[in-house]
């Protein structure tokens, strides 16, 4: 690893300063950063290290509608969430399948995002919920929808000076339900062959609106548009999850890898994507017995 001057502001100003200053890395949990710095793929000249800055840690709902968490916060403290599982489980479910104890009890939601991997769990689940990123430099602040923030396979359109500071989403309410499946090759440490988070929403006797998010399959974790539409105002039930995860199928756009073939993948997207809009029904339902 090429040396470097590790920096630790106290404050979000000092942050953001050092960060204007061309050269410098932030690093949070260090789980995706310090393994690149190892390999040579990335060679700061200065790491500014997070962790002392106030504000950025926690899950703070907003009344009963929207969820802030702070870039800080890990993905065990995700998984630990009764708002969460009850209100956003996909989220809590992608991030207990993140790596393993230590990674999650050290890997930050921010840098998760941050290095926008196509097969990041916890991205995928944050895109199935329409959450959005906020993005501070000393110009300014903006948020970004993750499908504008994701734009292409580790690359964001963060810019060098620009923080990641919080995540957001509306909490999908009552009569709605969430599930996230990943496929790997083993239960942990590892990287998902296909991945994918469903939400439904009801009103009444049907489906007021649905989002579903695939990783692995794409440069970025993308959405499945088309499948969605095919689902909203549909009445729930065994043939029109069948349906959706056929034409979510066609929406992928996945390659052949050592980890599994493009074929497979597709193959497999369709059946994670019915499981997952099962039991996103059944929870919407009171009927998951998991709950």
């Amino acid at each position: 690893m090429r040396p470097f001057d590790l920096l630790i502001p106290e404050t979000l100003g000092e942050a953001l300063a050092l960060l204007a200053d061309p050269g410098g890395r932030p690093i949070a949990g260090g789980t995706d950063l310090i393994p690149l710095m190892q390999a040579g793929g990335v060679r700061p000249e200065r790491v500014i290290d997070l962790n002392r800055l106030p504000g950025l840690q926690g899950i703070h709902p907003d009344g009963n509608s929207h969820v802030q968490i702070g870039a800080l916060t890990t993905h065990a403290q995700l998984e630990a969430s009764v708002l969460l599982w009850e209100w956003a489980t996909a989220l809590t479910q992608a991030a207990r399948s993140v790596g393993g104890v230590q990674t999650r009890q050290r890997g930050s939601v921010g840098g998760n995002l941050a290095h926008a991997s196509p097969a990041a769990d916890v991205a995928l689940a944050l895109l199935a919920l329409e959450a959005r990123v906020t993005l501070r430099s000393l110009d300014g602040t903006r948020q970004l929808f993750l499908d504008e923030f994701f734009i292409g396979p580790g690359q964001t359109a963060r810019h060098d000076d620009e923080l990641l500071t919080e995540v957001t989403f509306a909490l999908p309410g009552f009569a709605s339900g969430s599930a996230f499946y990943k496929l790997g090759k083993r239960s942990a440490m590892i990287i998902a062959v296909v991945g994918v988070a469903a939400v439904l929403i009801l009103k009444g006797d049907l489906i007021h609106d649905a989002r579903i998010a695939l990783g692995s399959v794409a440069p970025t974790v993308i959405r499945a548009p088309q499948a969605e539409a095919l689902l909203r105002g549909q009445p729930p039930g065994e043939a029109l999850f069948h349906k959706a995860g056929e034409v979510a199928r066609q929406e992928a756009r996945p390659i052949d890898d050592f980890r599994a073939s493009a074929e497979y993948r597709r193959r497999m997207v369709a059946v994670f994507t019915r499981r997952a809009l099962e039991e996103a029904y059944a929870r919407a339902t009171g009927k998951d017995e998991r709950a």
